[in-house]
């Protein structure tokens, strides 16, 4: 009876894997890959779609995936989510897709394949002078995605993504109004890898973005208590070798625009930034992913600026909370960007003497000048002069690595000679702490007995605790005129509050006394 169990076992096993051969879905090395089939193995599940509705709809030839567009103020996009046992493609050298446009008009769009984290995206058109595909009315065509990409240029030393590795397909159609309709049909993975490939171990991975507690080593997204009843969030990343009660430096990073084009997939979303982790891999740096804040203050801002003022005050006070909750080092405090980001590396950290006064360097060119009356990208050239004055002396760093055409963000995430000189120049600004100065003193009790534990202050994040001998050293303060405050618990002091000038030089012997109240 066993025996008959296990022959029926093996025939109904034999048999559905026979199924899955005819049907296309499961085939040997040299045929292609069905990796989404409408007519039996769809999960509607495994898609995400903005801006668009969908539906698995009939045609004359089958079935396929209907797509509508029903709003025109975003971009509307389809994201196909590949079943875990076929994101391995690295056999296969394309993916393919073919698409039908039923309008009567034109339609522009990008055809994506992604890895996930810090591996970016390869696009069907990125070999193209238009970066992407048109679609002309009531016509079809198939798109074509080279798995074994790459980005050009000297210094790319990896295949823009990893085939290994690819979790979606992406299609952003660029259109501003409602009443497209799409067809898609036949997406395989075919052909065969390259003899030769960029080695795809050369790019550094970074985690995904996770819902938690910080923890070492984990990417959270993270709300400020003020902030908790909106969107808007960061994300904290605490370094592998993070200990409670250790300081440790700040990279502050801002992402891109929400931009589909030839190598640039950008979704302006803040987890999506790489630079940061990918410049400290890992260790010895909290990280935060800063978002650009909207007019409202309810959500993200995607696209442009939204509300620089706002976005400047919560970037503030996210470094203060780091500081306080996290070990960060309010003396130690970088800030770096791509496109969008980089440009707010003036435009934002340098808005007014509140914020400029937290940055220990800037790994970007925010001195650079604009000419005369230029207005720029979303206005953010005008008064670019005057904001880079904020700089006071403190050092940058523009890091160009030579990828040709290529607007991509893996500038940290590859070992080119150009970050290999970036990290360098990090340990040395981290060491000298050039254009910045200190404020130092003494806190004691009337009797001359030191007070532990006070917290010295002079702006909005710069602050220190006196040592058991009542000593405390305030680092990284710019050429100023500046209060210094001391507090703590159950102590008042003598005097409240000092005014100190820094000009070109350390400060000295700014000393406080102490009382129990």
């Amino acid at each position: 009876m066993i025996d008959q169990i296990q022959k029926r076992r093996v025939f109904i096993v034999s048999a559905f894997l026979a199924m899955l051969v005819i049907s296309g879905v499961v085939l040997g090395e040299n045929r292609d890959i069905v990796l989404f089939d409408f007519e039996d193995f769809f999960d509607i599940n495994t898609l995400l779609v903005e801006n668009m509705a969908a539906k698995v709809v009939d045609t004359d030839t089958g079935k396929a995936l209907g797509l509508e567009v029903i709003l025109s103020d975003q971009i509307p996009i389809v994201t196909l989510n590949l079943p875990k046992r076929y994101t391995d493609l690295s056999s296969k050298r394309f993916v393919e897709m073919s698409i039908k446009n039923l309008a009567d008009k034109a339609a522009v769009l990008t055809f994506w394949a992604l890895s996930g984290a810090g591996w970016g995206g390869m696009n069907s058109a990125s070999e193209t002078s238009s970066g992407r595909e048109k679609l002309e009315p009531n016509s079809s065509t198939i798109l074509r995605i080279d798995l074994y990409g790459r980005y050009p240029g000297p210094e790319a030393l990896a295949t823009a993504i990893d085939p290994a590795k690819v979790k979606q397909l992406r299609i952003a159609f660029h259109l501003r109004q409602a009443g497209f309709k799409f067809e898609v049909d036949n997406i395989i993975a075919t052909g065969t890898r390259p003899a030769d490939t960029l080695g795809i171990s050369a790019r550094f991975p970074v985690p995904e973005v996770i819902n938690g507690k910080p923890s070492p080593g984990k990417r959270v997204s993270q709300k400020l208590p003020s902030y908790k009843n909106t969107q808007v969030a960061h994300v904290l990343y605490l370094p592998g070798d993070w200990l409670p009660g250790n300081l440790y430096p700040i990279i502050v990073e801002y992402t891109g625009n929400k931009f589909y084009h030839k190598y640039c997939h950008s979704t302006g979303y803040t987890e999506q930034g790489h630079l940061a982790y990918g410049l400290s891999r890992g260790e010895g740096f909290i990280c935060i992913n800063m978002p650009f804040v909207s007019e409202d203050g309810q959500h993200e801002q995607t696209d442009g600026w939204g509300s620089p003022g706002k976005t400047a005050d919560y970037c503030l006070e996210t470094i203060r909370h780091v500081c306080e909750n996290y070990g960060g080092d309010p003396s130690a405090v970088f800030i770096t960007g791509f496109s969008r980001g980089d440009i707010a590396c003036n435009f934002i950290a340098l808005r007014n003497d509140k914020i400029a006064d937290i940055w220990l360097a800037f790994l970007s060119n925010p001195d650079s000048k604009w000419p005369e009356g230029a207005k720029g990208w979303n206005g953010s050239e005008i008064g670019w002069n005057e904001r880079a004055q904020r700089i006071k002396g403190r050092s940058c760093f523009l890091q160009k690595p030579q990828l040709g055409p290529a607007h991509v963000d893996i500038q940290y995430l590859e070992d080119s000679a150009a970050t290999l000189a970036c990290r360098q120049w990090l340990k040395e600004v981290l060491k000298e702490k050039p254009g910045t100065h200190s404020i130092s003193g003494n806190v004691t009790d009337e009797n001359g007995n030191p007070i532990e534990g006070v917290r010295i202050q002079s702006g909005y994040t710069h602050f220190t605790y006196t040592d058991r001998n009542g000593t405390y050293l305030l680092q990284g303060l710019i050429d100023s005129h500046r209060t210094v405050s001391a507090s703590k618990d159950l102590y008042s002091f003598k005097p409240a509050e000092q005014q100190v000038k820094i000009d070109g030089r350390d400060v000295e012997r700014v000393n406080f006394i102490g009382a129990p109240k």
